[in-house]
């Protein structure tokens, strides 16, 4: 991974049913080839962060040759039972 940036989190009220929540983090992964996917998923947070959402971002390489040339790739993460 070249770099990880501008990431956002923000909290949408009442998206997904009366007096529900999502929680919507998007960001932009640069790669060193084009091709690749691109995701975020969520991942257990630390002993000493319960209670906090920690995600990771996961690369999938592409099946055959790639061009080498850096490329943004967009991910975003939505979680639709966010309290």
């Amino acid at each position: 991974m070249v770099e990880a940036k501008r990431f956002s989190a923000w909290v949408a009220r009442g998206t997904v049913a009366p007096g529900g929540s999502s929680l919507i983090v998007t960001g932009s992964v640069a790669l060193d080839r084009a091709g690749y996917s691109v995701e975020l998923v969520p991942i257990q947070a630390p002993r000493d962060n319960r209670g906090t959402l920690a995600l990771a971002i996961v690369v999938i390489p592409p099946p055959g040759p790639a061009a080498e040339v850096v490329t943004d790739y967009w991910v975003r993460y939505e979680s639709k039972t966010y309290t």
